[in-house]
C-alpha cells in the first residue's frame, strides 16, 4: 500500500525541501555558486586572451627584428660600409677626423650610424624586442659606439643638432652599464625577465 501524507505533512516536506535548496544554492555574498563559477570562467578567459595578445605582440616584435637583421646581412652596401668602418677602428684611426670632410669614409660612417639609429629608435618605441637585439648584437653595438662617439659628438657640435644619434647613444650607454651576463651566471629572475 502506498504511503499517504496529510496535506499538512506534504506542505512541511515541500517547505523543508525549498529551504534546503535555497541554502545549498546560496554561495558567497548571496550569489549562487553557479554565478561565481561562471564569473571565474569568464575572468580566466579574459586573462588568457590578454596573455595571448601580449605574447603575440612580443613574438611580432621579435619576428620584425629578425627580419631586419636578416635584411642587413644581405645589404651589400651596408656590409661593405660596416667592414670599412671596422677596418678604420682596428687600424686605430679616429673617425672624428672625417666629420667635416665630404668623403666616402664619411658616407660609410653615416650609413652605419643611421642604420644603428633606426634600430635604436625601434627598440625605444617598442617595435623591436630589445632583449633579442642585445643578445645578438651587444658587442657589435658597443664596439661601434666606442669607435664613433667622438664622430657623433663633433657632428652634433658642427651641425648644432644635439639630438643626432641620441637613441643609439642612449642604447649603447644603457648596455654598457648593464652588460650581458654569461648564461651560466643568469638567475631565474633574469630568465623570467627575458621571457617577458
Amino acid at each position: 500500500m502506498p504511503l499517504q501524507f496529510s496535506d499538512e505533512a506534504a506542505k512541511e516536506v515541500i517547505q523543508l525541501l525549498r529551504s534546503i535548496s535555497t541554502r545549498t544554492g546560496e554561495g558567497w555574498l548571496g550569489e549562487s555558486w553557479g554565478f561565481w563559477m561562471q564569473t571565474a570562467a569568464f575572468s580566466l578567459s579574459a586573462i588568457a586572451a590578454v596573455a595571448v595578445i601580449y605574447y603575440n605582440g612580443k613574438q611580432s616584435r621579435v619576428r620584425t627584428l629578425i627580419d631586419i637583421l636578416m635584411h642587413q646581412k644581405s645589404d651589400k652596401d651596408l656590409i661593405e660600409a660596416t667592414r670599412r668602418v671596422n677596418a678604420l677602428r682596428v687600424n686605430g684611426e679616429k673617425l672624428s677626423k672625417h666629420v667635416d670632410v665630404d668623403s666616402d669614409v664619411r658616407k660609410d660612417i653615416l650609413m652605419v650610424l643611421n642604420n644603428q639609429e633606426f634600430l635604436a629608435v625601434g627598440v625605444r618605441l617598442g617595435y623591436f624586442d630589445e632583449n633579442v637585439y642585445k643578445q645578438s648584437q651587444c658587442s657589435n653595438v658597443l664596439r661601434l659606439w666606442g669607435a664613433c662617439q667622438g664622430f657623433i659628438y663633433e657632428l652634433r657640435q658642427g651641425d648644432k643638432k644635439p639630438t643626432l644619434f641620441q637613441d643609439f647613444e642612449e642604447l649603447a650607454k644603457r648596455w654598457e652599464s648593464n652588460p650581458l651576463k654569461k648564461i651560466s651566471d643568469q638567475t631565474w629572475l633574469d630568465k623570467f625577465k627575458a621571457f617577458f
